[in-house]
C-alpha cells in the first residue's frame, strides 16, 4: 500500500467515526494530586489475525480529544503497526507494543508516538519491565516433538534495544512479574492443550542476575496473568483445562512460595491500589456466554461485585483502570471484524462516556 492510499484510507476512517460521533466527548480534568497527573492513555487495538492492521488510539486528557490510529498518523511511511498487537507498556520516555502475528516489538517515543525502532522477537508475547531493563515472553522457544516447544523470556536493553539475554522458560509463556530480584512467567501451555489437552500448570522463576531458571511452581493449568500487590504477593489467573478444571485466581506468598484458590473466575484482571478489578466471561452449555465484574481486595480477599452496565450485544474484551481517579475502563470487541468500542465508568459503576476504537480493542497504557 502507498503513502498516498494509506492517507487517504486514514481520512476516510476518521470522517467515518467523526460522523458516529457527532457531539464532542468531554473529560473530566484530573485532579491536582501528589501523584503526578495523568497525560494520556493508549488503547492498543490487536487487529484481526493476518489483517495487518492492529493499530494505536490515544486519549488526551487535557483536552479531550481522542485520536484514532494515532501511531500511522505519527508515522506515515510506515503505515498500519502490523499483525496482531498483543502488550503495550509504556516506560519512560518510550512505549513498547508486542506485535505477535509481525514477530517485533515496536519501540516508539511515548509523548509523539514516533516511531523509535523495531527489534526483531518471534511470537512475542506479554512485557514487563524493571531496573531499566524490558522482559519479553515468547512462545517461539526449542522444539521438543511435534507436539511440545519451550517458550522463553527475553531481557532487553533499553538504551541500547538489543536483546541481552534469553532463558527458557515452560509452554507457551504469558504473564510476567518482577518481585525483589525474580522474574515471575505464567506458563499457559496453550498450543500443548490445543494438540494433546495438558496445559501448563508452572509458574517459572527467573533469577535476574544470572537471568537463569531458577525453580518451576506447579500451581494449576493455563496461567495467564500475574498482578503484584502492596505486600510483594502475586496473584495469578488460570483459565483451567476447559474441562474438569475451572477458571480460577491464585495468591502466591513469594517469600514461602504457598499459594491459594480464591474460587473466582478470572478472563481479564487488572490492578489498581490492593484492588484487583476481574473481567469474567462464562459460557452455558449451548455456548452462550455471560460476564460478570467484580472487585477483589487484596488484603484480605474479600470480593464485591461490580455492576456495570454495557449493551446486551457487547463483547467484553479488556479493562483498565485509571491509576489517578480510579475510573473504569472496558473495551468491547462487537464481531471482532469491525472497530469496537470503549466504555468508562466511574469507580461507583456509573456510565460516563464511550468511544468507537480500532479493532479488537485489548490493552491500555497510560501516560504520566
Amino acid at each position: 500500500m502507498t503513502t498516498k492510499h494509506l492517507l487517504f484510507d486514514l481520512c476516510a476512517v476518521l470522517l467515518f467515526f467523526t460522523a458516529c460521533e457527532p457531539k464532542p466527548v468531554t473529560i473530566d480534568q484530573q485532579p491536582t494530586d501528589t501523584v503526578a497527573s495523568l497525560k494520556g492513555m493508549y488503547i492498543l487495538n490487536e487487529g484481526g489475525f493476518n489483517m495487518n492492521n492492529a493499530s494505536l488510539d490515544y486519549l488526551d486528557f487535557a483536552t479531550g480529544r481522542y485520536t484514532l490510529d494515532t501511531f500511522a498518523l505519527a508515522n506515515p511511511s510506515i503505515g498500519a503497526l502490523g499483525d496482531v498487537a498483543n502488550d503495550i507498556l509504556v516506560y519512560g520516555t518510550k512505549t513498547y507494543i508486542a506485535v505477535n502475528g509481525s514477530g517485533l516489538i515496536e519501540v516508539i517515543d511515548t509523548y509523539s508516538a514516533k516511531h523509535i525502532a523495531k527489534i526483531d522477537l518471534p511470537n512475542c508475547r506479554r512485557l514487563c519491565a524493571a531496573n531499566g531493563v524490558l522482559y519479553v515472553s515468547s512462545y517461539a522457544g526449542r522444539v521438543i516433538d511435534d507436539q511440545h516447544q519451550l517458550g522463553y523470556v527475553a531481557q532487553i536493553d533499553t538504551t541500547t534495544l538489543t536483546v541481552t539475554e534469553t532463558c527458557e522458560v515452560g509452554y507457551q509463556p504469558e504473564g510476567l512479574a518482577v518481585v525483589d530480584g525474580k522474574l515471575y512467567v505464567a506458563n499457559c501451555g496453550g498450543y500443548v492443550g490445543m494438540n494433546i489437552g495438558e496445559y501448563d500448570n508452572r509458574l517459572s522463576v527467573i533469577d535476574l542476575v544470572s537471568f537463569t531458571l531458577t525453580e518451576q511452581i506447579e500451581i494449576a493449568p493455563n496461567l495467564q496473568e500475574i498482578v503484584v500487590d502492596s505486600r510483594q504477593n502475586l496473584w495469578i489467573s488460570s483459565y483451567g483445562n476447559y474441562a474438569d478444571i475451572a477458571s480460577d485466581l491464585y495468591c502466591l506468598d513469594t517469600r514461602t512460595n504457598q499459594f491459594t484458590a480464591q474460587g473466582v473466575s478470572v478472563t481479564k484482571m487488572v490492578s489498581a491500589q490492593d484492588t484487583i478489578t476481574i473481567l469474567a466471561t462464562t459460557y452455558d452449555e449451548s455456548w452462550n456466554s455471560v460476564t460478570t465484574f467484580a472487585q477483589l481486595a487484596t488484603v484480605n480477599g474479600t470480593l464485591h461485585p461490580l455492576t456495570l452496565s454495557l449493551p446486551s450485544a457487547s463483547v467484553p474484551n479488556a479493562l483498565g483502570i485509571n491509576p489517578v481517579n480510579g475510573d473504569i475502563y472496558v473495551t468491547d470487541a462487537k464481531d471482532y471484524v469491525n472497530p469496537g468500542k470503549v466504555y468508562c465508568f466511574q469507580s461507583n459503576g456509573n456510565k460516563k462516556w464511550e468511544l468507537h476504537t480500532g479493532i479488537i480493542p485489548a490493552h491500555f497504557a497510560f501516560v504520566f
